[in-house]
């Protein structure tokens, strides 16, 4: 991947997945890269949990949660090499926003983690708690 920030937090995911597995969640992870490249980087960063590819953002689209790539933004990474809407294989330069959510077996979101900044991310200390609130029957099943 591109970004930077998202193979840390992949990484970091990674490192607390046996926590998360024990307060009885999984992780899946949805990129807007093409399937090749979403596969590319779970090999790169050795993940062993399930990473999706989200074509045209559709599913983020439903989320409400697409984003225009700034117009500054994209030429600086152009002129970088880096063409935002051509790597994703879309027509224009669209990004999702930083989104984390954990699902109840209803399929209900129990929590929701949505981040304008990029660079933030949901901590996984946050997201186990919320698993292990579940599990004890403090938030709904």
């Amino acid at each position: 991947s591109w970004c930077p920030f998202c193979n840390l937090y992949l990484r970091n995911l990674k490192k607390n997945i046996s926590k998360i597995k024990e307060a009885g969640g999984n992780v899946v992870a949805i990129s807007v890269e093409n399937p090749d490249n979403s596969l590319a980087v779970a090999k790169k960063n050795e993940i062993d949990f399930t990473v999706l590819s989200d074509p045209n953002l559709a599913t983020a689209g439903k989320f409400g949660i697409v984003y225009d790539f700034p117009k500054e933004s994209d030429e600086r990474y152009k002129a970088n090499g880096l063409d935002i809407a051509k790597h994703n294989q879309m027509d224009k330069p669209q990004l999702p926003l930083s989104a984390t959510y954990v699902v109840n077996k209803k399929g209900e979101i129990v929590y929701a983690f949505l981040e304008p900044d990029y660079k933030k991310r949901a901590a996984p200390e946050v997201i186990i708690e919320t698993l292990s609130k579940i599990k004890s029957g403090e938030v709904k099943k």
